[in-house]
């Protein structure tokens, strides 16, 4: 009886260790939920597009990105300007609106619909040829140059070079394009604009 008595005794007790040992561990894990949920919810979440076009490695961060990521996105961005026709127009204005800035926004969808009213008036189609692509560490400018093909019914198809300049920024960690212009003549790079500058004769 004595050793049962014992033998029950020592299983009470090791009952009740278990007991309060189980208790500790549900508060510990009760914490820690509470922790890793208020955690979730305050931590921002952080959305990252990369342009299809990229092709090399590149970085990006809060408010900064590589050469190859820019040019990429410049690369991109040539191309949906100047591969669409009048049915499909509308849409690169949706494409872009995101990505600009509140300074240059009125001015660029401005143009956007006005250009998008000129396609489907005149039933245009475009589509664009890429050569080159240059970066140009002095100006942060992305100039895409290629050839350029228009059409309209009844109309010949009409071919020339086009080149299409871009400063593309990062805030938040998401691409904004900060200057867009495209023009009808090769990249008009800071090397090519001194080279045509007219040099002054000598007097003798």
């Amino acid at each position: 009886n004595k050793m049962l008595f014992k033998n029950l005794s020592t299983s009470y007790k090791a009952l009740r260790a278990e007991k309060y040992l189980g208790r500790i561990s549900i508060c510990a894990l009760s914490i820690t939920t509470v922790l890793l949920a208020f955690t979730v919810l305050n931590k921002k979440t952080i959305t990252t597009i990369v342009p299809y076009t990229l092709q090399q490695t590149g970085y990006i961060s809060e408010d900064m990105a590589s050469e190859s990521y820019k040019t990429a996105w410049g690369m991109a961005l040539a191309i949906l300007l100047g591969n669409c026709n009048y049915g499909s127009v509308d849409m690169i204005e949706k494409r872009i609106a995101p990505l600009l800035p509140n300074d240059i926004y009125e001015q660029t969808i401005t143009a956007l619909r006005a250009q998008a009213a000129q396609f489907k008036e005149n039933r245009i189609t475009v589509r664009f040829e890429i050569h080159r692509y240059i970066y140009e560490p002095s100006t942060d400018k992305v100039f895409v140059e290629g050839d350029y093909y228009i059409k309209a019914p009844g109309l010949a198809e009409k071919k020339h070079i086009r080149t299409y300049e871009f400063i593309i920024g990062v805030q938040g960690y998401m691409p904004q394009i900060l200057y867009i212009n495209t023009y009808e003549d090769q990249a008009r790079t800071e090397q090519k604009l001194k080279s045509k500058k007219p040099t002054k004769s000598s007097r003798k």
